[in-house]
């Protein structure tokens, strides 16, 4: 009698386990859209970002940079000050849920910043699910430093994503010796 529930319980978990392989294989699995529009790949998104430079933060902007367009503060025309510019320069596929983000930096300052760290996180419901950092000895006014990082999620992020209504927040935080500036952004992306 044991023997006989032993053997329905393998063959159940052989097919429950073969289908889940088969369907995220084939690309056609609940979270292949969401790993698409995570790492770049969904053109209708809804994009909320803000670029706070010394506790002021606008709207706006071109899905990365800081200070894009007028204040979000009852419609003034005025811009924060911003010590750096941030943005997407360019996504390439290198898989299923891989992506090779290219991004630039640049030091809208009159003066040169030392001891720069650039902290990139994406969370969703307060769960973090990638990160990056990166560090410069310096960057000069007016210069710009491009990198490029792997944005790497597996099927159980993406499944997060999902879960949490397809909400993601991208916020990167850059220090240097003379102050802090964060950059984030909530994307709806399923």
């Amino acid at each position: 009698m044991n023997g006989r529930y032993v053997a329905v319980g393998v063959a159940l978990l052989v097919v429950v386990a073969g289908g889940l392989v088969g369907v995220l294989s084939t690309g056609d699995g609940p979270v292949d859209g969401v790993v698409d529009s995570v790492l770049g790949n969904d053109s209708a998104s809804d994009d909320t970002e803000t670029g706070d430079a010394d506790d002021q933060s606008s709207s706006g902007g071109d899905g990365g940079s800081s200070g894009g367009d007028a204040a979000s503060d009852g419609g003034s025309a005025s811009e924060p000050e911003t010590e750096f510019a941030f943005a997407v320069r360019n996504i390439e596929n290198c898989g299923q849920t891989c992506r090779d983000v290219t991004v630039e930096l640049t030091n809208t300052m009159d003066s040169p910043a030392t001891d720069v760290e650039v902290d990139t996180r994406i969370t969703t419901g307060g769960d973090e699910i990638w990160s990056a950092s990166e560090s410069f000895d310096e960057v000069d006014d007016g210069a710009s430093k491009t990198e490029t990082k792997r944005v790497k999620l597996g099927y159980f992020d993406a499944a997060k994503v999902k879960q949490n209504g397809g909400t993601i927040r991208i916020k990167t935080t850059v220090t240097w010796n003379g102050g802090e500036q964060t950059f984030s952004e909530t994307r709806k992306v399923a």
